[in-house]
């Protein structure tokens, strides 16, 4: 190699190496900036559920309003414990959407406040009829919502929630709003969704949400960033019903 050669290839190197470093610089200055772009690690990101095996669970409502319904029997599904549709229905026909007790002769009324989502009172009311225990997160009071300091604190609180249900192999199913959740207007917003998984970053904050959501006809392991999916959940108070058996381990 000759004289010049070797000089170009010090000099290539040179401006090789300064890149690298000013590159590295560049990505720290916008971690440590409030308003830099954020750029996360692959291996900062904390993953909770089993989103990927829980996929072949998925389910669709068709074009029937049977989100509550189907997620359900998603979820029972993938305990072990399947129970099918119309049997589900007839549960709920016959269940008080309040207090989760029989009612004697049915209620075609509460039946479909089940299918349609209203109120999303005890959306996990199968649970316990199917024998994988039933645990509720009822709606928080909508007066919180109207506190800033309270909102914040309860959106916090819901997504600790969230992260230690999906951290015992829970199944979740989460009251939203269809509206916020798909960006498209639906005059029955109330729906019902099946939480698989979460992604969450080094400072715990809530990356990506993954759902089972049978309203969609790509719902199957369907992603949403972490702020959008808590934007859609609280309207419905952060309301949850879950199992108290695992799913996983």
């Amino acid at each position: 190699m000759s004289a010049n050669n070797e000089i170009c290839q010090e000099v290539q190197e040179t401006h090789a190496a300064e890149a690298e470093a000013e590159q590295a610089s560049l990505i720290k200055s916008l971690r440590e900036s409030d308003s830099g772009a954020e750029i996360v690690d692959k291996d900062e990101i904390e993953r909770v559920g089993k989103p990927e095996e829980m996929a072949s669970y998925w389910k669709s409502q068709g074009q029937t309003p049977d989100c509550g319904v189907v997620s359900q029997e998603m979820v029972l599904d993938a305990a072990g414990q399947p129970i099918d549709r119309e049997t589900l229905k007839n549960i709920g026909e016959n269940t008080d959407r309040f207090t989760g007790k029989p009612i004697e002769g049915g209620n075609s009324q509460d039946r479909a406040a089940y299918v349609r989502g209203e109120g999303t009172y005890r959306i996990g009311y199968a649970f316990e009829e199917a024998g994988v225990g039933y645990k509720e997160r009822p709606p928080i009071p909508q007066e919180n919502l109207m506190d800033p300091e309270l909102a914040a604190q309860e959106r916090t609180d819901a997504t600790n929630y969230l992260k230690n249900e999906l951290q015992e192999g829970k199944g979740v199913i989460t009251a939203v709003d269809s509206n916020i959740l798909w960006g498209e207007y639906n005059p029955d917003s109330g729906h019902a969704v099946w939480v698989t998984g979460a992604d969450f970053g080094s400072s715990g904050e809530l990356k990506t949400v993954y759902i089972n959501d049978s309203g969609n006809p790509n719902g199957r392991m369907s992603a949403y960033d972490g702020q959008t999916f808590l934007d859609a959940w609280e309207p419905q108070g952060y309301n949850t019903a879950s199992t108290r058996v695992e799913l996983w381990r």
